[in-house]
């Protein structure tokens, strides 16, 4: 019985030591190169030093074919962009964050701000559909657009380019655009039916013939009542006039409320913008561009809405009293917005 128990234990180690062998040897074969892939990588930063850019690419690239490391990618993503081809540039750039955030390292924030900075010079495009009907095709430079790419950004090659957008039963809508670096290309684009505004097959569009007009007859001219109501009490008047003011302060209600929402969106681009000249990834200048349009908004309504609550406070104060001959000849009104609230001001010439 010993000697069987004996022999369980020898081959017991024995299977295991053959199976940890094994797992080594699948460890080996799939760990990177790392000692080759840095005397590739050394290789290659030798030869840029003397500008043969061209050797120093295929160094880094057979850097990267033996262990992958983000520098590597980040030096290799380089040689794309040099080479010309932005949408390759930016798919190793984006490999390169991948890595980098993969492996821990003390120069991770550094390269991170690199490989930021180098995805900002790609020209970046986004095509937005306002209708997508059944069967929508969108085409980019005559290739098919992948559904999943419209209303997201994407890299493009500098240039000119063609969109071109069809579904059954639509239009089709074409737009063209210019890729560069450094810029983010927004393309809205709207489907309309094809029945839609298009007379039918062989008709003729309406025509209008003008009405004939009765001879005027001679009358007396009767004098208009006065403003506000036909017993001059001015009651009529000074109802529209805070009606229409109280329209304008709601108004500017409305306008501090997008300035409040245009705060928000830089506030939340602060994030996406790290970069000591100001400069953002592509959703931080996305709710930058937010921002602006709401804060043109805010200054459109807000000054509409001054010129409302102006008027109506000019019809309040030029009402005429009750009972009382006088009227008035002229005056004017302001509304006035300051940094602790609104203030009234008007004058009434009798």
């Amino acid at each position: 019985m010993a000697a069987k128990a004996v022999m369980r234990n020898v081959l017991w180690l024995a299977a295991s030591a053959a199976a940890l062998g094994f797992v080594r040897g699948l460890s080996a074969a799939s760990a990177c190169d790392e000692a080759r892939g840095r005397e590739l990588f050394a290789q290659g930063r030798a030869v840029e030093d003397s500008s043969d850019m061209a050797a120093a690419c295929e160094r880094y690239a057979a850097s990267m074919a033996a262990c992958e490391r983000a520098s590597t990618a980040v030096k290799l993503g380089y040689c794309r962009r040099r080479e010309g081809s932005y949408v390759a540039a930016w798919q190793v750039f984006q490999h390169a964050r991948e890595l980098n955030n993969r492996v821990p390292s003390a120069y991770r924030p550094d390269l991170e701000r690199e490989i930021q900075e180098a995805l900002r010079q790609i020209p970046t495009a986004r095509i937005e559909v306002e209708t997508q009907p059944d069967g929508l095709s969108v085409e980019l430079d005559g290739k098919p657009l992948p559904a999943s790419e419209v209303g997201r950004f994407f890299p493009v090659e500098p240039g000119e380019h063609v969109v071109v957008a069809t579904a059954p039963g639509h239009r089709t809508v074409t737009s063209k655009f210019v890729g560069q670096e450094q810029q983010l290309v927004v393309i809205r684009l709207a489907l309309v039916p094809e029945a839609a505004g298009v007379l039918a097959s062989g008709s003729e569009p309406p025509r209008t013939t003008p009405a004939a007009l009765p001879a005027p007859s001679p009358s007396r001219v009767q004098p208009a009542p006065p403003l506000g109501g036909g017993d001059g009490d001015g009651s009529g008047q000074r109802t529209a006039g805070m009606i229409a003011t109280g329209a304008g302060v709601v108004g500017l209600g409305a306008a501090g409320v997008l300035g409040i929402l245009t705060l928000q969106r830089v506030r939340e681009s602060d994030k996406h913008c790290p970069y000591p000249d100001g400069s953002c990834d592509p959703r931080g200048v996305e709710l930058r561009n937010e921002a602006s349009e709401l804060q043109t908004a805010g200054f459109i309504v807000g000054g509409a809405s001054l010129a409302v609550a102006s008027a109506g406070l000019l019809l309040w104060l030029m009402a005429p009293e009750a009972g009382s001959e006088r009227r008035p000849t002229g005056g004017f009104a302001g509304l006035s917005c300051s940094p602790v609230g609104l203030a009234l001001s008007g004058r009434v010439t009798w």
